[in-house]
């Protein structure tokens, strides 16, 4: 699972740090950020708390940087760099070529405008009050410079509080949390799966010979599947749509060949469906007949490949809703 470091200063982003820490479980991601018994953070008994959190930042697949109103203490008297331990983490982050999203206070985001318009000139700020958080404006700078040929993203957006600054990360990361969301799906089998079974059997009117061959798909696994679509390539293609499958559940189409020439021959079957959590699964099978001595008929079915596509964030496309006294009604509705 996809492991995303934290790194923000602590007393003015409080409740912000313990709100996205829950938000990255709830998207089956794990976050990393000191100070939290709940995170995957690890502590390091032979290493100070700076390069404590320096190694986790370097064991982790992404970072978010989280900027309201303190910069944080210099840490030049400690024999590090004359930077805040979030503006370490930053260049650390950088200097790895880590994904990092930087998060910024609106109020702040602000006072910086007022900041750089007034270069020359002093001029009282209403958020960033106190002349050392300032440092916050060359930690964003910094993070602003467009360097041809330099990985990362240099973008930052502003947040008014919580809430927004949730569904901004929920946006950001949605991809990687739809793809952990699969892999653990798979994992823990809590997706639908369709078993194909086929029969072949003549059909005489004394003149002429058909074959019946009727394809018959299960649902065997724990989930419903939704929009199954099918499709079968004979000498004339067949189709079929089935708004859902339920578990156990079991539905069959059948295919005629009309004059059959008592040739062995194969036909391939297509299929897409959905999971309830709008990732979509496309299974690719080859249906073969085969004419043994005597007259008998041997039939198979062999997959040639089973493919996942990933949800695009958090999509959930599919509502079963139970009117009171009706059996349940299914939407394949977008949200």
């Amino acid at each position: 699972m996809s492991k995303v470091f934290i790194s923000s200063t602590v007393f003015d982003l409080l409740d912000a740090r313990a709100e996205v820490e829950q938000l990255l479980h709830d998207m089956r991601l794990v976050p990393v950020l000191s100070g939290s018994s709940t995170s995957a953070f690890q502590p390091l008994p032979d290493q100070n708390s700076i390069e404590t959190c320096l190694a986790n930042l370097r064991q982790c697949d992404a970072v978010i940087v989280m900027l309201c109103q303190r910069y944080g203490p210099s840490l030049k008297p400690a024999a590090f760099p004359d930077l805040s331990a979030t503006h370490l983490e930053y260049a650390e982050a950088k200097k790895l070529g880590k994904p990092i999203r930087m998060y910024v206070r609106d109020r702040l985001e602000a006072d910086y405008r007022i900041q750089r318009k007034n270069k020359k000139n002093e001029v009282q700020l209403v958020w960033v009050r106190d002349e050392k958080d300032r440092r916050l404006f060359d930690l964003m700078e910094e993070h602003q410079k467009l360097v041809r040929g330099q990985p990362g993203s240099n973008w930052y957006d502003t947040f008014a509080n919580t809430v927004e600054l949730k569904a901004l990360i929920k946006r950001d990361f949605g991809p990687i949390a739809s793809r952990e969301e699969l892999d653990a799906l798979v994992v823990e089998n809590s997706i639908p799966i369709i078993a194909v079974s086929v029969e072949v059997e003549h059909r005489s009117n004394g003149v002429t010979t058909d074959l019946l061959t009727r394809i018959r798909l299960k649902n065997v696994g724990t989930v419903p599947a939704y929009r199954l679509t099918w499709t079968i390539d004979a000498n004339d293609k067949k189709e079929a749509e089935i708004p859902v499958l339920a578990p156990q559940q079991e539905t069959q189409q059948d295919v005629i060949n009309f004059g059959y020439g008592w040739q062995s021959f194969e036909r391939s079957l297509a299929m897409t469906y959905y999971m309830p959590h709008g990732h979509r699964v496309a299974d690719e099978f080859i249906v073969r007949v085969r004419v043994l001595p005597g007259g008998i008929l041997a039939s198979g079915v062999a997959c040639r490949a089973k493919t996942y596509h990933v949800a695009s964030g958090d999509v959930r496309p599919f509502v079963i809703a139970e009117p009171e006294g009706a059996r349940p009604n299914i939407r394949g509705q977008r949200k």
